[in-house]
């Protein structure tokens, strides 16, 4: 991942993915965001379409609590993303230490690695966090699907 001057183009610790350097890296995303929903939706069985993808950089120390990514701890649908249906994570980096992401009722522990694609059902059931980053920053392409056209991105 490039980062010489990405500072300024993240807002908090995320970025729009049509606010990347080059056009040729734009498309590039696109290229797998288009690659990542036909794939999904052939391992799930659905059409699903892109409710939203954002490019997330943590930083040194960061981590994320146990989460769903449609409903609460409590199961109750989240107001602003209820519609969504499966998640999806792209590696884009692997030069730091932790940021395993983490799966509560599956007990796994996924390794990050530059180019793995981690995808999953957004309900409780895969309740997923992330470990702590070290002695770097982690940067992924996070997708999140629906298979309600009405949420669809594009």
């Amino acid at each position: 991942m490039r980062t010489d001057g990405a500072q300024s183009r993240f807002i908090g610790h995320t970025m729009d993915p049509y606010n990347v350097y080059t056009r040729e890296l734009m498309r590039e995303l696109e290229a797998l965001r288009t690659k990542t929903t036909v794939k999904m939706s052939r391992l799930y069985d659905t059409t699903l379409y892109l409710d939203f993808w954002d490019i997330v950089k943590w930083s040194d120390g960061k981590s994320m609590d146990f989460h769903a990514d449609n409903v609460d701890q409590d199961r109750n649908p989240l107001s602003y993303c209820h519609w969504r249906s499966h998640s999806a994570v792209l590696y884009l980096n692997q030069d730091y230490e932790g940021g395993e992401t983490v799966f509560r009722d599956q007990n796994v522990n996924i390794f990050p690695e530059t180019g793995k694609l981690l995808m999953f059902p957004a309900g409780y059931d895969f309740s997923h966090g992330v470990n702590q980053i070290e002695n770097g920053d982690r940067y992924t392409l996070a997708m999140w699907f629906t298979e309600d056209p009405s949420h669809c991105l594009f």
